[in-house]
């Protein structure tokens, strides 16, 4: 049924948990979701949805993915008029929204650079099952850039989220974002070498660890949850470098995740063998923080389910979760003095260790320091979580 012939009701709202009434609030223009209260985002979708309020064109699309993103998709396509949602800025930068738009739009094609192909590297995400890369400011292009992926690609090699990438591409200086056109890399593995069907293992499982190995000089269980407590940022940094360079040559693939680190400590991160670094530095911004938590989270995903067992080092979880609170800086819900969407992404982040099989399994080693033994989130929620050694 056209969007024109349904309207958006107050009962149709009122089915909605908070989370997704802001992210349709935000869908369709209206100022500042995440600072008004329901009643206030129900009169507004409805007044804009009517075409009485004009929608607000400067939205930076921000705010905690909804539980159900395809639910408020539906609701947009089927109930608001599309001449409303044409009344939103088509494409704006940074936003992945102009990753649908480019894919939606075919006249956008016209603008690509059409002299050359560029090199792009990135790890693939999806929003309303649409797939891009954010190319991570390699080889001729030098800045972040959105990448959109069309469909006959994503299954021609069953890609998913988190896949790390090397690909080639065209884009578009006008609109900011650009097409992939060739993959050659998925997970460093040559295209050709990837087996047909693709493996996809079920990760939903998990058994009681049993095999065990080491960490920090402790005896641990394989497929468990660790916090360890450093004096300080250099001891943390040289004790997981040593971890790191024992573990190079394991089968186990080793994933390091912090931010706000000194550009050297990334440098020799990404020297040492099997190593995977997501990591920002003290000068990045806060929208590369976030996507490099989000990018180590969906790779471990999507490598556990090629059949890779991990090591995944968390450091500065605290440190973490309070530059989190920064980037959803404008969400009003909080717990413990901290974000709520900060909150559960740390612990969906270190709550990944588990055992799936006997040759299966993902390893976490949370660092934090001596002096935030005490803090009342690691008291709290992380001490649910991990065992500490």
């Amino acid at each position: 049924m056209k969007s024109k012939e349904k309207k958006i009701s107050i009962e149709l709202l009122n089915e909605l948990g908070i989370y997704e009434l802001r992210e349709l609030a935000r869908n369709i223009g209206v100022v500042s979701p995440t600072t008004k209260k329901r009643n206030q985002l129900c009169k507004e979708i409805i007044e804009i949805s009517k075409g009485n309020l004009k929608a607000n064109i400067n939205q930076n699309k921000k705010g905690r993915p909804p539980k159900s993103i395809t639910k408020i998709s539906s609701i947009v396509n089927d109930y608001v008029p599309q001449e409303i949602l044409n009344l939103q800025k088509p494409l704006e930068k940074n936003s992945y929204n102009n990753i649908l738009q480019l894919a939606q739009t075919p006249i956008v094609y016209s603008d690509l650079e059409k002299n050359s192909q560029n090199e792009i590297f990135g790890y693939l995400n999806s929003v309303n099952n649409k797939f891009y890369i954010i190319n991570l400011k390699n080889n001729g292009i030098f800045k972040s850039m959105i990448f959109f992926i069309p469909e006959s690609i994503i299954k021609q090699y069953a890609l998913r989220d988190g896949d790390k990438v090397f690909a080639k591409g065209r884009f578009s200086e006008k609109y900011d974002c650009g097409i992939v056109e060739e993959i050659e890399l998925i997970n460093d593995k040559k295209t050709n070498d990837i087996e047909e069907p693709r493996l996809n293992l079920d990760i939903n499982n998990f058994q009681i660890p049993n095999e065990e190995c080491y960490i920090f000089g402790k005896r641990i269980k394989k497929g468990e949850r660790t916090i360890s407590y450093f004096k300080n940022d250099e001891d943390a940094v040289v004790e997981i470098a040593k971890e790191m360079i024992q573990l190079s040559n394991t089968e186990e693939k080793i994933v390091f995740l912090g931010v706000e680190l000194a550009p050297e400590v990334i440098y020799y991160g990404k020297t040492i063998p099997n190593v995977e670094m997501f990591a920002t530095t003290f000068y990045d911004n806060l929208e590369d923080s976030y996507n490099s938590i989000i990018n180590a989270f969906n790779y471990c995903n999507t490598i556990l389910k090629d059949g890779c067992s991990i090591r995944l080092f968390v450091f500065d979880v605290l440190g973490m979760l309070t530059r989190l609170d920064q980037y959803f800086i404008t969400e009003k819900d909080r717990y413990l003095d901290h974000n709520i969407s900060s909150i559960q992404i740390i612990k969906k982040i270190v709550g990944l260790g588990k055992n799936i099989n006997n040759n299966l399994y993902i390893t976490t080693h949370v660092v934090a320091f001596e002096n935030q033994k005490n803090d009342e989130f690691i008291q709290k929620e992380i001490n649910k979580i991990v065992k500490t050694i």
